[in-house]
């Protein structure tokens, strides 16, 4: 799957690591980025992807929440 970036966009990854000693190269086209080796661990495996954690920031409360108008104008005055 491709995704195409642009200036200042963005992108979250999360890589399923391979097997232990595989390699994962990362490509711009013909171009390596990077290259990624997976190495033995450990750890306890765990589920898959992993759960996000919450968002620390409430809900907005639409309902009490002021209103604002704006105006906006094609020739850029102020109305």
């Amino acid at each position: 799957k491709e995704y195409w970036l642009g200036p200042g966009m963005r992108i979250c990854l999360a890589i399923k690591a391979p097997p232990a000693g595989e390699e994962l190269s990362i490509r711009n086209g013909p171009v390596r980025l990077g290259t990624f080796r997976s190495v033995a661990n450990t750890d306890a495996p765990t589920e898959w992807p992993p759960a996000l954690p919450a968002n620390p920031i409430a809900e907005p409360d639409l309902a009490n929440a002021e209103k604002l108008n704006f105006n906006f104008e094609w020739v850029g005055t102020v109305s």
